[in-house]
């Protein structure tokens, strides 16, 4: 059906932009596959909790990898391993049943019993 109407006023907004509808698009379309490489327990903090010492329990941990911090059965913060080090040596990775210092990008607060857990990110675009 057809409504002629002689008000000429543009209302903006009812529709969305391009740029609105291609972000909303890669939202819905672009999906995350994680893959979890290891895990370290958090012996002790290092330098006032800027460093945390720690015991690779599970897999490996690498630089620059993804990681989130859990204290309390809660995810504290998603971050990158910034710089993994084994004893003084900057290290690209690190195996399960060794110790290392993880120090995560943007985080300075590890408390003793927190877990790192490492992981990578994949991104799944599904074909249009």
């Amino acid at each position: 059906n057809f409504v002629a109407t002689n008000d000429t006023s543009v209302s903006v907004g009812l529709h969305p932009t391009f740029d609105d509808q291609t972000t909303r698009d890669e939202t819905v379309c672009n999906r995350e596959n994680r893959a979890r490489l290891g895990s370290a327990n958090l012996v002790f903090a290092i330098a006032n909790g800027f460093v945390a010492g720690c015991l690779v329990v599970e897999g490996r941990v690498q630089a620059n990898a993804h990681a989130r911090i859990i204290r309390r059965n809660e995810v504290v913060v998603e971050s990158k391993v910034d710089t993994l080090r084994r004893v003084k040596d900057e290290v690209k990775e690190v195996r399960a049943g060794t110790e290392c210092g993880i120090h995560l990008a943007k985080f300075n607060d590890y408390k003793e019993g927190d877990i790192i857990e490492i992981f990578e990110v994949h991104e799944v675009r599904p074909e249009l």
